[in-house]
């Protein structure tokens, strides 16, 4: 058994004389060296590691060189997990590998353009065409830009970043409010690339509100990205899609006061927007949403 495992400071590499199903009744014989991120795996420390799982003479020089090829393996390909279990001696002295599992980071697809596969869909159901289209701009740019769409709710979400995006989501729910989506936009994404995220929030069915909410950015551009929200914003009602929908916008950050002023701008093109600034509480805008519906 051999396997590797990603963890908060680093990776474990995991080996067992004993594999295949025996593995799990026997956990207590899988052996274990941890390396920080950063850090060189060492011969030494295959060597040491070989030794402690009870591998000698051939086979262990053989199972070292075979992990430090797994720790490769899986550096390499962003992995977080990956496990060869059983591997096997073959009649000529060789290892196998008779099975193997990985799961791969999707968040460095960005990085391996030989990654053409789907990855596994969340929350236990296939992505909708709006969330794989998102996905595919996530993967090309620098940032994030992120979409989960929740049927059956009213509050459209349109945060920036991730630690935002939770707590007013948060907000939202502790207030009985009900969730249309999950979204956020952070590390100064290009405006295109929000342009397209806020297209699809605009475009959830059944809303009322739609919070662009967000704390004091460090270096994303609120000009730029409002921009790109702005773009959407106009296409959106040209189509008809935002009637009946009320806009509250909350932001802070780098060009914030451009950026709001252009939000603020929409109130003359019709748009049932209320903007506000950092000496707004973070929070206050979905009081407000709730107070209005």
């Amino acid at each position: 058994y051999a396997a590797a495992k990603s963890t908060r400071d680093g990776v474990d590499l995991l080996l067992a004389t004993c594999g295949g199903i025996e593995v799990e009744s026997n956990w207590d014989k899988v052996k274990h060296v941890s390396l920080e991120t950063g850090e060189t795996l060492t011969d030494s420390a295959l060597a040491s590691l070989v030794k402690d799982a009870g591998f000698s003479g051939d086979t262990a020089a053989k199972m070292a060189e075979f992990l430090k090829k797994l720790h490769t393996c899986f550096d390499n390909e962003d992995a977080q997990y990956l496990e060869v279990n059983p591997v096997v001696l073959s009649g000529k002295g060789e290892l196998v590998a008779l099975d193997a599992v990985t799961l791969l980071d999707g968040d460095a697809k960005f990085r391996h353009k030989d990654w053409t596969f789907p990855f596994a869909a969340e929350f236990g159901r296939a992505y909708t065409k709006n969330e794989e289209e998102v996905m595919a701009v996530d993967a090309k740019v620098k940032g994030s830009v992120k979409l989960i769409e929740i049927p059956g709710g009213n509050i459209a979400m349109f945060p920036a970043g991730g630690g935002a995006s939770v707590y007013y989501s948060d907000a939202v729910v502790a207030r009985g409010g009900k969730l249309a989506n999950y979204a956020e936009y952070s590390g100064d994404p290009p405006d295109w690339a929000v342009e397209v995220l806020t297209e699809k929030v605009c475009s959830l069915p059944g809303i009322k509100h739609i919070i662009v909410g967000g704390a004091i950015a460090n270096f994303t551009d609120v000009k730029k990205t409002f921009g790109g929200i702005i773009n959407a914003f106009r296409k959106a009602k040209a189509d008809g899609k935002l009637q009946g929908v009320k806009i509250w916008v909350r932001r802070g950050g780098p060009n914030e006061l451009q950026g709001l002023a252009a939000m603020r701008a929409l109130q003359d093109e019709g748009f049932d927007i209320q903007v506000f600034d950092r000496k707004t509480p973070l929070t206050d805008i979905v009081d407000m949403a709730m107070a209005a519906k």
